[in-house]
């Protein structure tokens, strides 16, 4: 009874693919694994075994039967398993030995003190070192616990992740941007409208022929066409009136009767001056008591001092270029309106209007009156 149920067990064994039990205890697998080792490592020390002829191995004549290919089967795979074990083995005994890694910088290490990186910095956060396997079986627990239905919904419930008053100060930034860059504009476009205006209303060159023109708009000159038509005391007073005004400070020599006593050499530059280089000057007493005397003895002019309130003062209107010549239109106002070449804040009334004509000196440095007309338009 018992050998049939023996025969039975074996039966269902070998259809399982399992061995029986007497034949498990009485493999000795250690035996095994060292006959199969030496078989596969040994190799002959004389090398003419290599080229000898090998004996043909003797074929068998029967088939294993199903239990020794099980048993074989079995040997391998402990043998598999024992490599297995000696790898970790020696894997573990390497990692015991080696140096412990540096620790990696956190996020929060190059932060400011007190703060810490938030879920905006999530760009910044460093690489993961799990496995991808140990992540997905991570994921795969959080899906299946009942707390994971319930992070949808707290997500929504949140508004928003971004800290609460870092871009606080923006608004306020920005506007006073705005408002600065509109006051530079504002200076910009005043500059320039100022520089406009300047251009238009700049009467500086004529107020400068006013300065030049004043000691023969004084003498109230007949019009003439060239210097030799003009009247010889007319020319003489206005070339003495300028060398008076340009170098007045220098002259320190007096007469008796305290009167200034002006070199004929200055009055004669003076009158080259006003009327070119062509001009001759004609020294004399004035034929009507004035400012001054002529004395030939000395060549010298004695000048009392006068005032020209009471003459007329240039005003020059406008000025044309004609060719070689500049031709300029000249009111004559009562009185010294004027102080220097600045144009004054109120625009002064002329009495009457003439033309004076001016022409360049052969060096172009310097221009004198060559005629004097009477003005039309007026």
């Amino acid at each position: 009874m018992n050998s049939e149920q023996n025969e039975k067990k074996q039966e269902q064994a070998g259809e399982h693919g399992e061995l029986p039990e007497e034949l498990i205890e009485e493999i000795d697998f250690d035996r095994f694994a060292e006959s199969k080792k030496s078989d596969e490592t040994q190799v002959s020390s004389d090398y003419r075994s290599a080229y000898q002829k090998k004996p043909e191995k003797r074929k068998k004549s029967s088939k294993r039967s199903p239990e020794e290919k099980k048993v074989r089967v079995a040997l391998e795979a402990a043998e598999q398993a024992r490599i297995k074990a000696q790898k970790m083995a020696a894997d573990l005994a390497q990692a015991a030995q080696a140096p412990d890694p540096e620790p990696e910088p956190e996020l929060d290490d190059f932060l400011p003190e007190g703060e810490t990186a938030g879920r905006e910095d999530i760009l910044l956060i460093k690489k993961d070192s799990r496995s991808p396997e140990e992540q997905e079986q991570e994921q795969q627990e959080i899906v299946e616990s009942p707390e994971a239905a319930a992070v949808p919904a707290a997500a929504d419930r949140v508004p928003s992740l971004r800290r609460r008053g870092k871009y606080r100060y923006g608004i306020g930034m920005g506007a006073l941007i705005m408002v600065l860059a509109f006051v530079g504009l504002s200076v910009i476009v005043w500059g320039v409208s100022q520089q406009i205006y300047r251009a238009v209303t700049d009467d500086s060159q004529l107020r400068a022929y006013d300065t030049f023109l004043s000691p023969v708009v004084m003498q109230d000159p007949e019009p003439f066409e060239s210097s030799k038509e003009a009247d010889a005391e007319m020319i003489m007073k206005a070339s003495l009136w300028r060398a008076v005004t340009q170098n007045g400070a220098q002259y320190n020599s007096y007469d008796d009767q305290g009167r200034t006593l002006v070199p004929l050499g200055d009055v004669v530059d003076a009158c080259h001056a006003l009327f070119g280089p062509d001009c001759d000057l004609q020294p004399s007493n004035p034929q009507e008591e004035t400012f001054f005397e002529y004395d030939s003895e000395q060549n010298v002019f004695r000048v009392t001092p006068y005032s020209s309130q009471s003459s007329f003062a240039p005003y020059t209107v406008s000025s044309k270029k004609s060719g070689d010549t500049v031709i300029l239109r000249v009111g004559y106002v009562v009185g010294d309106w004027q102080d220097g070449t600045e144009s004054e804040s109120a625009t002064p009334e002329p009495v009457k209007y003439m033309q004076y004509v001016l022409k360049k000196t052969a060096d172009g440095k310097s221009e004198y009156v060559t005629a004097v007309r009477a003005d039309n338009a007026s």
